[in-house]
């Protein structure tokens, strides 16, 4: 599926302001623990390209409901930003076997066994994918909750070294509305917000990227 995104993300300060921002919400209709692992050649050339791949498996829960597993690929060109938030990109993403998706993450399996025709066009594109590595990992707790007539995603990442942050996200075809009824709303609860200047993605790789010129400065 090929679809554009819309998204506003906002960056919460604390814990504290999360549980007082899911406290005063509706009730989560499900709560996600996701583990994201991302993709590229051996030159980066994705990341290069302003191209991100990712493998997400996920486990979701709904009340009175038992835990179901999920994999997903994502393939999704570098959103635009208007400096307050919103991030506006296109993204194509399938389903693929839980199964399969175990085998690509345990190195059993190549990415490229996957298939679909995301990643046909990703190859056409970039050549052959067989040479794929993961340069990472992110995990993160989302809970959703009705928000009006959308979906607030009330996410905590966890980044390499235990660095954790705290995001709000809010989807929706008329963003500038949305946007100003979660800050209204945030505003009533006394909670400070920051826009988000980067991705999820973006983010761990300028960790990433940081952490390869530490080890590099400490073998001089």
């Amino acid at each position: 599926m090929t679809e554009r995104e819309q998204e506003i993300k906002l960056e919460l300060a604390s814990e504290e302001d999360r549980d007082r921002l899911i406290a005063a919400l509706p009730p989560s209709t499900r709560r996600k623990r996701q583990a994201n692992h991302y993709y590229d050649l051996p030159g980066l050339e994705l990341r290069g390209a302003g191209v991100l791949l990712r493998l997400r498996l996920e486990t979701i829960e709904r009340p009175e409901h038992s835990p179901r597993q999920r994999a997903r690929v994502t393939v999704k060109e570098r959103a635009t930003r208007d400096g307050e938030g919103l991030f506006d990109s296109i993204e194509r993403e399938f389903d693929v076997p839980v199964e399969a998706a175990e085998a690509v993450v345990g190195g059993d399996a190549g990415f490229e066994t996957l298939g679909g025709e995301v990643l046909d066009a990703l190859a056409a594109r970039f050549g052959a994918l067989a040479g794929l590595r993961r340069w990472g990992v992110l995990e993160n707790e989302r809970s959703v909750h009705p928000f009006g007539e959308w979906e607030l995603e009330v996410d905590r990442a966890v980044y390499p070294g235990g660095v954790v942050l705290r995001e709000v996200e809010l989807e929706s075809e008329r963003p500038e509305e949305a946007r100003a009824r979660l800050t209204a709303l945030l505003g009533r609860l006394g909670i400070a917000a920051t826009p988000s200047s980067m991705s999820k993605s973006e983010r761990l790789a300028q960790a990433a990227d940081e952490a390869t010129r530490r080890d590099g400065d400490g073998g001089r």
